[in-house]
């Protein structure tokens, strides 16, 4: 998934140069070519090229165009903050958590968070039991709750770590990891 991320990042990255090149030869005047003077007239004579300016005298400034395009470079910028730079925190999926409780050692197990992006329902299968409960997330921060009693809140560090504090049914403490298995 890291590399898919990196690959869209690359990509976009890429157009917007294109873009922004494309751009500012596209909005500069054209040049012209016309015959040398001292040749213009004779005949048999091959035509030498020389490069004619565009002359801006008694010409408006082109405005238009360049509000255009800095309309399009807003947008391209904030297509690029806000949809390929930005972080999407998806709990949906599986994933391998490791609960750890005071004075206990480390138990490992799965869960299946299923439903919408910020609510839905958990399945765990934890030392031999299903266990089923119910999650809700909202950005970084996530909460499930298991019909055991035990709850679990916490926070993404990136899409696929989770980390946080739980609570166990008979009232012991700890912490807990999970890294995604797979996406929903």
């Amino acid at each position: 998934m890291k590399s898919n991320k990196c690959l869209k990042k690359a990509v976009a990255v890429m157009v917007t140069l294109a873009f922004c090149c494309l751009l500012t030869n596209g909005t500069l005047p054209a040049k012209t070519t016309a015959p040398a003077p001292d040749q213009q007239d004779q005949p048999g004579v091959i035509q030498k090229q020389v490069s004619v300016d565009y002359e801006t005298e008694g010409k408006k400034f082109p405005l238009v165009p360049i509000l255009i395009g800095v309309a399009v470079a807003a947008v391209l910028v904030a297509f690029t903050v806000l949809v390929v730079l930005k972080d999407i925190y998806n709990i949906r999926g599986t994933w391998q958590v490791t609960k750890t409780l005071t004075g206990t050692d480390p138990l490992t197990f799965e869960v299946t968070f299923t439903g919408e992006k910020d609510s839905g329902d958990v399945y765990a299968f934890q030392a031999g039991v299903n266990i089923y409960g119910t999650y809700t997330a909202d950005g970084k921060d996530v909460y499930w709750e298991l019909d055991s009693g035990s709850t679990f809140t916490g926070t993404f560090s990136d899409s696929n770590h989770l980390s946080g504090d739980t609570t166990h049914y008979g009232g012991l403490t700890g912490t807990w990891t999970a890294f995604r298995l797979s996406w929903y």
